[in-house]
């Protein structure tokens, strides 16, 4: 499998992370500082402790999503890599480059990859959704993304890239734009998360289970060599536009 992600950006994300971070710390610092040492300046204290406190968990939360930990993979693009190791080179992981953070283009369409990361129970009926926090994810309230409606998100990013696609693709090329599936699956990347699912709107599936998902997804029917290559000429005309 071929990967295609904005390093960069990455890079760049995960720095702002650590900045915020590490100022965040400092004014709690200064905080604790006035209120020891100029108890008559306990207004000035507190703001500075609720600055950093919001500043602390702004860095934390972007070095959770962008940075690694002691070398071990845990962003999204990574656990993707991982799950999806063995595909073979016809299969391309677009991460970060396009309107949508994930997308995988397989030999029979592409599968846009609507992540989550949050662990616990999580249940699904049709297009509503619940989650019950376990104690790690209360600790985690303030530093990962709220689990939303994944539905709803990975509807709208599909239809983005349904509309990437028919601009990407030319007026001559006009009757590919309807040959080629786009179809949107909910990943749940924490190997923590209990799904219980009932009838959803979009698939639901865990990283674990995302190959076999995939290979499902978008039929078994090959897209034409020529419409393949247009699709990749399309996502790697948008990728460098994004950049």
């Amino acid at each position: 499998m071929q990967s295609v992600k904005d390093e960069d950006m990455i890079k760049s994300r995960a720095r702002i992370g650590s900045y915020f971070f590490i100022l965040g710390f400092v004014l709690i610092g200064v905080s604790l500082f006035i209120s020891w040492f100029r108890t008559e300046q306990m207004l000035l204290a507190m703001a500075a402790l609720l600055l950093g406190f919001l500043l602390t968990n702004f860095g934390t939360y972007n070095m959770g999503k962008w940075g690694r930990v002691a070398n071990t993979a845990h962003r999204a693009d990574q656990l993707l890599e991982k799950e999806l190791k063995g595909l073979d080179d016809r299969y391309r992981l677009y991460n970060y480059t396009l309107p949508v953070e994930h997308a995988l283009l397989t030999p029979a369409g592409l599968v846009v990859l609507e992540t989550r990361r949050q662990e616990g129970a999580i249940r699904c009926q049709g297009d509503k959704w619940q989650y019950k926090r376990n104690l790690t994810g209360w600790l985690r309230l303030f530093v990962e993304e709220s689990l939303g409606n994944p539905t709803r998100d990975a509807v709208n990013s599909t239809a983005a890239m349904r509309r990437l696609l028919a601009r990407g693709l030319t007026a001559a090329e006009e009757a590919d734009k309807e040959v080629v599936p786009v179809e949107p699956v909910i990943v749940f990347l924490n190997p923590n998360a209990r799904l219980t699912v009932d009838n959803p709107t979009v698939p639901v599936t865990t990283a674990k289970d995302l190959k076999k998902v995939v290979r499902n997804l978008v039929g078994k029917n090959k897209l034409p060599t020529e419409v393949y290559d247009q699709v990749v000429q399309a996502l790697d005309k948008a990728t460098t536009a994004q950049r």
